[in-house]
């Protein structure tokens, strides 16, 4: 008889990321948007947590989508304006946190006494 093989059992990191589809659907349908607003927040998403402030260069991230740097400030004003996003600090050394409205990116212990 053929024998499957198991595939190795895989570990998982211990943060995990929950996106709200309405969030989405809600920036998509908004006339208002940024046009980059959504990549920038997906952009957002690999790099920060609702957990911990951190840093974000705008002009990295304008490189790596291959628009200004002006088109990303936008883009990250807008998130700010409809509380998705939350900054800090200085125009030199901003931090920056996702807010847990939007979704979650984070451990599951801080998930649950968030909401």
């Amino acid at each position: 008889a053929m024998r499957l093989e198991q595939p190795a059992r895989q570990t998982f990191g211990r943060q995990f990321m929950v996106v709200f589809p309405e969030i989405l659907q809600g920036i998509a349908r908004d006339p208002a948007a940024p046009s980059q607003a959504l990549g920038v927040l997906s952009l957002l998403w690999t790099r920060l947590s609702a957990e911990r402030w951190g840093l974000i260069r705008q002009a990295e991230l304008a490189e790596e989508m291959g628009v200004s740097q002006p088109t990303v400030s936008n883009a990250m004003k807008y998130l700010v304006a409809i509380g998705l996003l939350q900054k800090r600090g200085a125009t030199v050394r901003q931090e920056w946190l996702l807010a847990p409205e939007a979704g979650w990116k984070g451990t599951p212990g801080a998930f649950h006494k968030a909401r």
